[in-house]
C-alpha cells in the first residue's frame, strides 16, 4: 500500500482523491484531475473557504473511519494531473526486446516466478 507523509501523518494514497474548486455563479463546485465532480460530497462552507484560499481539498480518512475533506495547497492538485510521459526520453529499452509479454493467472506467475529464483540462486552458485 502507498503512503505518504503529509505533515507527520501518514495518509493512504490509494484512496486518496485531491479536487480543486471553481466557482459558478453563487456555487462552488469541486473537480479532481480527470473532470469528476465531487460537489455532494462536501460541505458548502468548506468547497467556499477552499476556494477563498486558493486552496484544494483532500478526501482523508480518520481513525473511526469517517471521510473528511482537508485544505491543501494547490501544488498538491498540480502534482496528481502531472503528465508522467513528459520524460520519455530517460526510458531505456532493450534492443533484444521483441515486444512478448507473458500472460496468465497469478498461479502461473507465482510459479514462473519461484522458478526464475531458483535458477538464479543455481547460477550464482555454480
Amino acid at each position: 500500500m502507498r503512503e505518504k507523509l503529509t505533515k507527520g501523518v501518514k495518509v493512504n494514497m490509494i484512496n486518496n482523491v485531491v479536487v480543486r474548486m471553481e466557482k459558478s455563479g453563487n456555487r462552488y463546485n469541486a473537480y479532481d484531475s480527470d473532470g469528476n465532480k465531487y460537489t455532494s460530497e462536501i460541505g458548502t462552507s468548506t468547497r467556499k473557504g477552499a476556494y477563498e484560499k486558493g486552496m484544494a481539498l483532500e478526501r482523508r480518512t480518520g481513525k473511526g473511519g469517517r471521510t473528511y475533506w482537508w485544505k491543501v495547497p494547490m501544488e498538491v492538485f498540480e502534482t496528481t494531473t502531472m503528465d508522467l510521459t513528459s520524460n520519455m526520453s530517460s526510458v531505456e529499452i532493450p534492443t533484444d526486446f521483441d515486444g512478448r509479454v507473458i500472460k496468465g493467472s497469478p498461479r502461473r506467475m507465482e510459479y514462473l516466478n519461484d522458478s526464475f529464483r531458483r535458477w538464479t540462486k543455481i547460477s550464482s552458485v555454480g
